[in-house]
């Protein structure tokens, strides 16, 4: 019973001072009265909770100006630089790392080597090779580093790698989360590159209004989407929500069915551009690709804009079918062909509101290619804040 009791009252703990850590983020500081008030605590509670995280120099008291007379009231602020977080995204065939600090905020970044045709612990090797390459360049210590999150095309569970496209990036068999925390020494997150891109667009756009169900569709390389479902991220029992991929879409001409993915993705550009011999072979090199499209659109070249009204429209149909079963308050439309948005926004936004009767934002992502890393940054800034706190 009285380890119960003592099991009990750590967890209250536990809970307090993740609520007070919360407050003083996202105010960016906080009194201890100005604490009690908003998460309903007493004052020696509010007190009892953060003289321990004022030892551990996870809480800093200053003295702020003040508007009134007398004495500066005593400000509580989060220590940012208390340890770093590790963001990396390898979802355009590449491995790009960022540098975050408690907050979330980037303060480093760096595109490194394309991941090639690396697969299982040869690609193992090279991710942690990047890692620490990276770090040398930041003169930043390992040590310092509370956790990484890694964005990663397919599914990665306990058991295998679920790929989509066999063609992306292979982990094979191995536990890659197990083996990269292991050599690390510190916790590495690895999970779907669309749903890190969704938690980064999320994050971000809660912060400015109440979202409580949101969908992020991703369109480049690869479709899918990412669910938040009573503000949180929804993956299904297997961990395969959102996989676009496998909608089957009805071709235009011969009847037959296809995967949506035939249709939108940035590989569909790329053959029309090789067919019209703007691009001799296919390429990795996506940005150019997307400046080859622009300039063709520009110049009003009939076939590449037949095209692109016809993946606006498939698009269409893809964003009202995610709506009819999800009913979400807002689509965001993010990867890398939304770098064309101007070609395609204004139709699917028509075509979706033509066939769904309900009230529904949808909106291109303005955070563009830094999406999977922010989302990257801030799955393991909230490890990083467990840890903290125990």
């Amino acid at each position: 019973m009285l380890e119960k009791k003592a099991e009990n009252q750590s967890n209250i703990r536990i809970n307090n001072q993740k609520l007070i850590l919360n407050e003083i983020i996202a105010r960016g500081g906080a009194s201890r009265a100005d604490l009690a008030k908003a998460i309903k605590l007493s004052a020696p509670s509010v007190s009892a909770n953060v003289e321990p995280l004022i030892a551990q120099n996870i809480l800093i008291e200053t003295r702020r100006e003040h508007a009134t007379t007398g004495r500066k009231p005593i400000i509580l602020e989060f220590n940012a630089d208390y340890g770093y977080v590790i963001g990396m995204d390898l979802s355009k065939g590449r491995v790009t790392t960022a540098l975050g600090n408690l907050t979330g905020t980037i303060v480093y970044k760096k595109e490194g080597a394309y991941t090639g045709t690396r697969v299982g612990m040869d690609l193992i090797n090279f991710v942690e090779q990047s890692l620490h390459d990276f770090l040398l360049e930041t003169k930043v210590d390992l040590k310092q580093v509370m956790a990484v999150g890694v964005a990663s095309p397919g599914i990665l569970t306990e058991r295998e790698h679920v790929r989509i496209d066999p063609q992306k990036l292979n982990w094979g068999l191995f536990p890659v989360q197990d083996i990269l925390s292991r050599r690390l020494k510190t916790k590495v997150i690895i999970e779907n590159d669309i749903n890190m891109a969704t938690i980064g667009e999320y994050g971000t756009l809660s912060k400015k209004e109440a979202l409580n169900s949101f969908v992020f569709v991703s369109v480049g390389r690869g479709l899918g989407a990412g669910i938040i479902i009573n503000q949180q991220l929804f993956k299904g029992s297997s961990g395969g929500a959102g996989e676009l991929a496998f909608m089957r879409l009805t071709s235009k001409g011969d009847g037959g069915e296809q995967f949506a993915e035939s249709f939108v993705s940035t590989e569909v550009i790329k053959q029309c551009l090789i067919k019209k011999r703007v691009l001799m072979q296919p390429t990795d090199d996506d940005d150019r690709v997307l400046r080859e499209t622009a300039k063709l659109l520009q110049q009003e070249d009939n076939e590449m804009s037949a095209l692109i009204k016809e993946m606006a429209d498939h698009m269409a149909m893809i964003v009202s079918h995610v709506a009819a079963v999800l009913n979400p308050q807002k689509v965001v439309i993010g990867g890398e062909l939304m770098l064309l948005s101007e070609y395609f926004l204004p139709t699917i936004i028509e075509k979706v509101k033509e066939v769904y009767p309900f009230p529904i934002e949808i909106e291109v992502s303005t955070l563009r290619d830094e999406v999977g890393l922010i989302g990257s940054i801030e799955i393991a800034r909230k490890e990083a804040l467990e840890q903290m706190i125990q």
